[in-house]
């Protein structure tokens, strides 16, 4: 229920999608409803203006992405290594006959990177299905298919294909391999998300895990103006950012991190 209702939701209220439903309302009632009309689409026009044209998509990344640093050095010898999904347009794959890597690369990047640094870890890619619909065909397959065809080892990789959401990523990989006292796991997932998976593993219990954030959407540093204008770019690290702090934010009330 839980899944559903964050995936109908974020479908309603993130900027690109709220700002089109409010001036598609208020175009439709101007003729009928002047002020009404009016009042919605200076709404929307707000909404296009603060996470569009200013600055505070790539702000809010930016301090997401400094909540988790990287580490200085990895220690010589780990156990195994957690890969988080969202990789793969799993949908285009029977379309293009192929695996279609997404702008998450660099998690399956650093995954092979550090995978052959370390050749005895377990290697543990976490992610099924995310979609309300076409899930038919989950991440693991594909993932399974992108490391065949670039040469990588599959000896010592394991797949956790039923989880849909970052808690149900932790979750089913903790319960898969069931780390022991001493041993040594890597967590991999982009940095404007690894606020919300470290979270979720310290309220599991998983406090040791070392943290090996990628995909770096900034530098880091904050904006008063933007430097070009780059409406689509801002809304989508607006909606990036903003989708991150509401499930962080709803991870907590629901006692998951």
């Amino acid at each position: 229920m839980t899944f559903w209702l964050s995936k109908i939701l974020w479908a309603v209220i993130s900027p690109v999608n709220l700002a089109a439903i409010l001036l598609a309302l208020g175009v439709g009632l101007g003729p009928f409803f002047r002020r009404v009309g009016y009042g919605l689409c200076a709404c929307a026009l707000a909404i296009i203006v603060v996470f569009g044209v200013l600055p505070t998509g790539t702000n809010l990344v930016a301090w997401l992405e400094r909540q988790v640093p990287a580490p200085a050095s990895l220690p010589g010898e780990i156990t195994g290594i957690i890969v988080l999904g969202g990789m793969f347009e799993t949908r285009l794959y029977n379309e293009v006959s192929g695996p279609q890597l997404n702008e998450n690369v660099d998690r399956a990047l650093k995954a092979m990177e550090i995978g052959r640094k370390y050749p005895n870890a377990k290697l543990v890619f976490s992610g099924g299905s995310g979609f309300l619909t076409e899930n038919s065909r989950t991440e693991d397959m594909d993932v399974a298919d992108f490391l065949a065809r670039q040469g990588f080892p599959l000896d010592n990789v394991l797949f956790e294909n039923e989880s849909r959401n970052t808690y149900e990523n932790i979750l089913n990989s903790k319960e898969l391999i069931r780390p022991g006292v001493g041993e040594t796991w890597i967590l991999i997932t982009s940095a404007f998300h690894m606020p919300r998976a470290m979270a979720v593993a310290n309220e599991l219990g998983w406090t040791d895990i070392i943290p090996v954030p990628v995909d770096y959407r900034t530098s880091g540093q904050y904006r008063i103006a933007p430097r070009r204008l780059d409406v689509l770019g801002e809304m989508y690290r607006s909606s990036i950012a903003i989708k991150e702090i509401i499930g962080l934010n709803a991870y907590r009330f629901l006692g998951r991190a």
